[in-house]
C-alpha cells in the first residue's frame, strides 16, 4: 500500500473532503502547499463556519490506491478572489483499504422499475416495463433507504434513476435487502450491484453537498 509521510507531501489542485463536527462534510481544494502550511480553497458555508483552531477530519481518497485519513487544524482564512482556509500541517497521515462509508439524509425523488430474471438461463428481462416513483432518504456510494408504496420481496433486483452527476440522471442497478412498514409505505434497504467507481465518487460528491448537521 502507498503512503503519505506527512500533508507537506500533498500537491496543489488535490481535493480533500473534510468534516467538522456541528457542520457537516465538505469538500476542499488545495491552492498551495507551502513549507509552513496548506491553503485550500473553501465552499462558503464552511468557510464561514470554522475559526481558528478548529479541527477538521480530512480523507484523501485515491482510487485503486488506499484511503488517507488526518487531522487539520485551522490556523486562519483569508477573503480575496476565493475563500482561503489556512492549514496546520499533520504529521502523520493514515492509510487504510477501505474509504470511510458516508451518508446523508436527503428526499430525493426517484423513478424505478423491478426487473424480472429468467431463472431458466440466468438474464434479466422485462416483460413491461412500467415506472414507479419513490423516495430515497438515505444515500451513501454503496447502498440506499429507498421509501416507496410498492411491495418488494427481498432480493428483488430494481433499475432507476437519481438525479446525480453531471446530467443529473444516474442510473443505477440495485437489490433489496431489507424491509420495513411506515404506515401505507415501505421503506427499503437496497444495495447497488455492478455501480462503477466513477459513480461512486459521483453519489459521494452529492453527500457532501448534502450532508448537514
Amino acid at each position: 500500500m502507498k503512503s503519505i509521510p506527512s500533508t507537506e507531501h500533498l500537491k496543489p489542485e488535490t481535493m480533500l473532503r473534510v468534516y467538522k463536527r456541528g457542520f457537516g462534510y465538505a469538500k476542499i481544494r488545495l491552492v498551495d502547499v507551502h513549507d509552513l502550511f496548506l491553503a485550500a480553497e473553501a465552499p462558503g458555508d464552511l468557510f464561514a463556519h470554522v475559526q481558528e483552531g478548529d479541527m477538521l477530519e480530512a480523507y484523501l481518497w485515491k482510487e485503486d490506491v488506499a484511503s488517507f485519513e488526518f487531522p487539520l487544524q485551522v490556523k486562519g482564512k483569508i477573503q480575496v478572489r476565493l475563500p482561503i482556509v489556512f492549514f496546520a500541517h499533520t504529521a502523520k497521515v493514515t492509510a487504510t483499504r477501505e474509504r470511510k462509508c458516508l451518508s446523508a439524509k436527503v428526499a430525493m425523488a426517484v423513478k424505478f422499475y423491478p426487473i424480472s430474471l429468467n431463472h431458466e438461463d440466468k438474464r434479466f428481462y422485462s416483460e413491461k416495463i412500467t415506472m414507479h416513483d419513490g423516495t430515497i432518504v438515505e444515500i451513501s456510494d454503496r447502498d440506499a433507504v429507498l421509501k416507496c408504496s410498492l411491495d418488494l420481496p427481498a432480493g428483488r433486483l430494481l433499475n432507476g434513476h437519481m438525479p446525480i452527476g453531471p446530467h443529473a440522471n444516474m442510473e443505477f442497478t440495485a437489490r433489496v435487502n431489507a424491509r420495513r412498514d411506515e404506515g401505507d409505505e415501505r421503506v427499503y434497504t437496497i444495495e447497488y450491484l455492478g455501480m462503477h467507481e466513477k459513480q461512486r465518487a459521483e453519489i459521494l460528491d452529492y453527500v457532501f453537498t448534502a450532508y448537514r448537521e
